[in-house]
């Protein structure tokens, strides 16, 4: 089975190995299952992916009859996930096929004229799901899909929960306790990954958050800590924040970081954040409770690009946040693309020496993916003149490092952008000095073992040829 992380927005993400081998626990998919769970349903939660190696030994694990399957689907694993719903079908053919996220938001007739499934939630699932799985009548549910009489009825408003607060934590208990996710990023463990806050207020071209998500909404600084202090009873050492910008509400995010120093909380965490969010005095305060690492979407080292994308930053903005991570002491993993609208080789050469010029801890490169739901997809629809496409062609293994029309859109073609792909981290992470200063950071047994894992799949997928 493919190493499909599906604790994001896009209810996946690419196979793993492009980015140094990275694992998470799938928490949003723990929230259904929590919420389910409070309802005095019981609840079997299976992390198929990361427990098991292929379909076969998944299925053979089978024990149970279920009445319901529950999963996160996107267009990049929409086939996958139809074919192991189709194996478990086999096994128990009364059992009922709950699917929700980008996917079935965006394309939830698509999703219905499959045989394989039975209702689909637009928006935030928990309410949703519950309210299917409970028997709740069907035409009172919002934001939902499923067949009736032969004939396919949806409700299109989405469902998007307002108050997040009022959402339990995600049970962790739920995960199988010998369950160890890797990430490179991670400096303490045992770890896990949590979700404050749903949506963005950016308006980037190739994000689907503003449309799948909504208006930015946000848990309130005192829920957000009192989560971190239930996962301390739990025994864990560090939490990665995994917002769209966990970093967009300046005021909240002093509040949290004010409160977990008030409470003297030993935490270690990360997060993903926006370059024009933090000051010097914000990143410093993000320091002191327990913040080691910010996860910043550069994009790109060209301001053309930037404007092209509708990124809402420029390259200065990125440059200061950047010296004041380094003054600070905290870690930036930054996330760069290629393949952008009006992307050049030349525009790409200026964003391999911009990275080399702010100096980054880590970087991320992928080839600009138009995803179902984005203004740039909507753009290659109308481009190409029929509609017909809608993402699922596209192979899981091949997202983020093969092109996906970006023809229609830059100046180079898909194996040009593939190649050129290696290339980029090739000239960040082969530098004698990079390396040089890497090897310094090691600090222990546990550290050489993370950063060998990570190189090796890093230098696999540079001299690799898929």
């Amino acid at each position: 089975m493919s190493n499909v992380v599906r604790d994001l927005l896009f209810s996946c993400w690419c196979t793993g190995k492009r980015i140094a081998n990275a694992e998470a626990p799938p928490t949003n998919n723990l929230y259904v299952a929590t919420v389910i769970k409070e309802l005095g349903i019981p609840v079997d939660f299976i992390d198929a992916s990361a427990i098991y190696n292929s379909r076969k030994e998944f299925m053979a694990s089978l024990k149970k009859e279920y009445d319901f399957v529950v999963i996160s689907t996107s267009n990049i694993t929409f086939r996958e996930d139809v074919e192991t719903i189709h194996q478990i079908r086999k096994r128990n053919l009364n059992i009922k096929t709950i699917i929700f996220g980008s996917y079935p938001t965006f394309f939830p007739k698509r999703c219905l004229k499959n045989p394989e499934i039975d209702f689909v939630v637009l928006g935030d699932a928990e309410y949703a799901v519950r309210d299917i799985i409970a028997g709740k009548n069907l035409r009172d549910i919002t934001g939902i899909g499923f067949k009736h009489n032969n004939s396919i009825l949806i409700d299109k408003k989405k469902n998007w929960i307002e108050n997040l607060d009022s959402l339990p934590f995600p049970d962790r208990t739920m995960l199988p306790n010998d369950l160890d996710y890797f990430h490179p990023l991670i400096e303490k463990h045992p770890w896990t990954t949590a979700i404050s806050s749903r949506g963005c207020g950016g308006k980037c071209i190739f994000c689907i958050s503003p449309i799948f998500f909504g208006k930015y909404r946000q848990r309130s600084a005192k829920n957000v800590v009192d989560e971190i202090e239930y996962l301390i009873s739990l025994g864990y050492k560090e939490v990665f924040y995994r917002d769209e910008t966990f970093t967009m509400n300046r005021k909240r995010n002093v509040q949290i970081c004010k409160e977990i120093i008030d409470r003297k909380l030993d935490i270690s965490w990360l997060c993903n954040a926006r370059v024009g969010t933090m000051n010097k005095e914000i990143i410093q305060l993000m320091k002191r409770a327990g913040c080691h690492t910010l996860k910043i979407g550069v994009e790109s080292g060209s301001q053309k690009i930037l404007d092209n994308l509708k990124k809402g930053i420029t390259l200065e903005m990125t440059r200061k946040t950047l010296k004041i991570s380094r003054e600070v002491g905290i870690k930036v993993h930054a996330h760069l693309m290629i393949g952008c609208p009006g992307e050049t080789k030349a525009s790409i050469k200026t964003t391999m020496d911009f990275l080399k010029e702010i100096k980054p801890t880590t970087v991320t490169y992928g080839i600009m993916t138009p995803y179902p739901g984005t203004p740039i997809f909507d753009f290659v629809v109308k481009k190409l003149g029929y509609n017909k496409i809608d993402g699922t062609e596209w192979e899981l293994d091949m997202v983020h490092t093969h092109s996906y029309y970006n023809e229609l859109f830059t100046d180079l073609d898909g194996t040009d952008l593939s190649k050129t792909l290696r290339v980029a981290y090739k000239d960040f992470y082969l530098r004698p000095s990079y390396i040089f200063e890497r090897i310094k950071k090691i600090k222990d047994i546990n550290s050489l073992k993370a950063e060998f894992k990570s190189a090796m799949a890093v230098i696999s997928f540079i001299f690799g040829s898929d």
